[in-house]
């Protein structure tokens, strides 16, 4: 509840997803999704729906995508090109951290931030 009353000043604004597991997350702090790249995240998206994508970021003034290690470099390019739109990468596996209580609190709040950044810095 406290995430999503943070993320209300950008409920509006679309996003592109890396896949289509981000749309709970997203469902569940009021954010719109525009779209996913792909819906699962080990098959390529194929030549077709990245230019339908590419289109739709243009037409629609989508200004953020989310991915994860690996995925900005792969799509970024191509759906935002010379750089127009923010790209951020999250890791909700957690690579390489030492998972506590208080790690925990403070990926997820990182997360948060990060994702929030990403939707005001238009």
């Amino acid at each position: 509840a406290r995430q999503a009353k943070r993320f209300a000043p950008v409920a509006g604004i679309p996003l592109l997803t890396a896949h289509d597991a981000y749309g709970y997350l997203f469902d569940e702090i009021g954010l719109t999704r525009a779209s996913a790249v792909t819906i699962d995240p080990t098959v390529p998206a194929a030549p077709r729906r990245l230019a339908e994508l590419a289109d739709r970021v243009a037409r629609e003034r989508i200004a953020c995508m989310v991915g994860e290690p690996g995925f900005e470099t792969k799509y970024g390019p191509l759906l935002f090109p010379a750089g127009h739109g923010n790209l951020v990468v999250l890791d909700p596996q957690l690579v390489g951290t030492s998972i506590n209580r208080s790690s925990f609190t403070l990926q997820l709040t990182h997360l948060a931030e990060t994702l929030y950044g990403c939707l005001v810095t238009r």
